[in-house]
């Protein structure tokens, strides 16, 4: 078995609309961290497959056709053998008009060019692998919005990839709305999301993919430092043309899903 990983920036400029809260007012101002469409590509048995995981709150039917498509042309994977999924952040732009103003279709074919791109990319670095699954549960973070003594999956799933080059692919697998930043929020960012691959990149070196789970019910609690502090409401490190501001780390989610 042989696997291939690749990634691309897809953030938005400012002024997009931004999808994820129908309470939401006016378009994106900034932009707190960068937004990324990230393919996975596995060779055995002389056949191909791809995961391309984009970090948007949710995907139509004709968009994923339309990638796959592109997947096809620009790396010769049957559609059939392509999954496009989002992460479900709350806080990247509409893609389609839901709860929010209409997309934009510039970025919008941006983002399926570089979808198809990177996967075409990932075909490039196929190398020898090993795999291995480890489970463990997350009691912490994800609660029933809907009913607070309800079931809750607390599952995380990572699917670690041992390349022969030494460079590691690790692919988590959680289920929680990715909505720590509420509805007063308008700077792109791949919420809670981002932070988890970012940190499972930094500790092993290599890439990484986060796979949302089951939502539907699945909702953040309020997130924590280790100081105490709740995560939602520090944010910092906003790029010229956004700004600052208390999130709504624990309020309700009117929000999509």
């Amino acid at each position: 078995m042989r696997v291939g990983t690749a990634k691309t920036v897809i953030t938005p400029p400012p002024g997009i609309a931004l999808a994820g809260f129908a309470a939401r007012e006016g378009g994106a101002r900034g932009v707190h961290d960068d937004l990324y469409a990230r393919a996975l590509a596995l060779e055995d048995g002389g056949g191909r497959l791809a995961l391309v995981l984009c970090d948007l709150c949710v995907l139509d039917a004709p968009f994923v056709t339309r990638v796959r498509r592109r997947v096809e042309e620009t790396a010769g994977i049957p559609p059939a053998s392509v999954m496009v999924a989002a992460t479900h952040t709350h806080g990247a732009p509409a893609t389609i008009g839901l709860c929010c103003a209409p997309p934009d279709p510039a970025w919008l074919e941006m983002v399926e060019h570089r979808a198809a791109a990177v996967t075409a990319e990932a075909c490039r670095t196929l190398a020898p692998t090993t795999a291995a699954v480890g489970r463990g549960q997350e009691t912490s973070v994800g609660r029933n919005r809907r009913c607070p003594d309800g079931p809750v999956d607390p599952s995380v799933t990572v699917v670690r990839f041992e390349r022969a080059d030494g460079v590691p692919a690790s692919l988590v697998h959680y289920a929680c709305h990715p909505s720590v930043l509420g509805p007063d929020n308008r700077l792109v960012s791949r919420d809670y999301v981002g932070f988890t691959v970012d940190a499972v990149e930094r500790v092993s070196g290599g890439w990484s993919g986060f796979a949302n789970g089951a939502v539907r019910r699945h909702q953040r609690g309020a997130l924590r430092r280790p100081d105490g502090d709740r995560a939602a409401d520090a944010r910092t490190d906003v790029r010229p043309g956004g700004g600052s501001g208390s999130a709504a780390g624990g309020r309700g989610d009117p929000g999509v899903g």
